[in-house]
């Protein structure tokens, strides 16, 4: 009989970001291969069978936090109170160990036999499920950066992380340099710890004007003259600082270049709303699309002139790799993972002050970018070699 293989698809729930869209792809690679394990999702403390879980993945853009469908966008307005209302729930005492806890009730009531069972928490904590767990951490930015988080955020990692790392059987980190910070934290993880580089949507790719040049137009924009850059609004990925860094280029490249922002809201983003605030329009625009569909994320990214990174910190930098599948100039910063995955032809940019290398880059030529693409059948792969070890009892 198959072993048993359970995924933990919390991430899925609207809206979907960086760790939601890796374990959308992982769950769906998985399933395509010829997979050697009986793949069960838990979604909300909840068993999914093989539909239910093609169906979580298949509709990113109409699955609430409830697991239901969006009938005929009846959910629309619902899916954005909920997110409107993260940011509060995140400043809640208790919050995430209650959601927790409730989700192991839950779920303890419904897993029925275990045996020759392998659990993969795509997400940090695990639920409590007595067999084999591989982990996924993506990033160690709550304890070398607490102050980008939400103080629940960081209580609740710091709380349940440890216990985490100790019990499981494997983890997998999204980058060497993620790997390193967690045995820097964990040193007892060393011989446990795999680094297994995310993929890239085939949606981003190389596109020409003329492909890009209908959708350019509803925002104003023309194919390789703008700024783009694509992130949640939060202190760590470093908007305020993009938005400093162009309002210090002379007037005549801030009007040649609009600077576009994609991304929804995250938290803490008080001091760029402020600064965005007090822009003059007369002299340039800066372009907040708010949250887009993928397939307009890609065309933007595809279109721009330069895809601007400016994260004080990564486990890895997702649209960084995206930016690279599109054969887009990437601008990026000179620590973290962002370097691992930008490769020889990114800019590397000190984060605290790059207006000036921002003005070099828009006034030079552009120059031919390699393209390159992180393959999730690779990270598909790789993550089932591990599962192969992990239910062998070999770390």
């Amino acid at each position: 009989m198959s072993s048993r293989l359970l995924i933990g698809l919390d991430s899925l729930a609207a809206p979907r970001t960086g760790i939601g869209y890796y374990t959308e792809h992982l769950v769906s690679e998985l399933m395509a291969s010829e997979c050697a394990y009986r793949i069960e999702g838990v979604f909300q403390g909840r068993l999914l069978d093989t539909q239910e879980m093609l169906a979580l993945i298949d509709q990113p853009e109409s699955i609430g936090p409830s697991g239901n469908p969006d009938e005929g966008g009846r959910n629309s307005l619902k899916r954005r109170l909920v997110s409107g209302l993260k940011p509060v729930v995140r400043s809640i005492p208790g919050a995430y160990q209650a959601r927790q806890y409730v989700r192991n009730v839950r779920f303890r009531r419904g897993l029925g036999d275990i045996e020759n069972c392998l659990y993969h928490e795509p997400n940090y904590i695990p639920l409590e499920i007595p067999c084999p767990t591989v982990l996924t951490v993506h990033d160690m930015s709550h304890l070398r950066h607490p102050e980008y988080h939400p103080r629940e955020r960081v209580a609740y990692l710091g709380k349940y992380l440890p216990g985490a790392v100790k019990s499981a059987r494997h983890i997998i980190t999204v980058s060497e340099f993620t790997r390193r910070e967690l045995c820097h934290f964990f040193p007892e993880a060393e011989d446990k710890t795999t680094a297994i580089h995310l993929g890239v949507d085939d949606i981003f790719r190389a596109r020409g004007a003329a492909e890009t040049k209908q959708m350019l137009a509803e925002w104003g924009l023309v194919h390789g003259g703008y700024i783009f850059s694509a992130a949640t609004l939060e202190p760590r990925k470093n908007l305020a600082g993009l938005v400093r860094a162009y309002s210090s280029l002379p007037s005549a490249l801030k009007k040649a270049f609009p600077l576009v922002l994609a991304g929804g809201e995250g938290w803490k983003n008080h001091e760029l709303k402020s600064l965005l605030a007090r822009q003059d329009s007369k002299d340039h625009r800066i372009i907040l699309t708010g949250r887009l569909p993928r397939s307009s994320l890609a065309t933007l990214m595809s279109g721009a002139r330069l895809f601007v990174y400016p994260s004080f910190y990564e486990g890895f930098g997702l649209p960084i790799a995206e930016a690279r599948a599109s054969g887009v100039p990437v601008m990026t910063s000179d620590r973290g993972a962002t370097k691992e995955v930008a490769g020889k032809d990114a800019l590397l940019i000190d984060p605290e002050d790059f207006g000036d290398a921002l003005q070099k880059a828009l006034d030079s030529e552009t120059r031919p970018v390699e393209v390159y693409r992180y393959s999730w059948a690779d990270t598909a792969r790789k993550t089932a070699e591990i599962y192969r070890r992990a239910l062998a009892g070999k770390v």
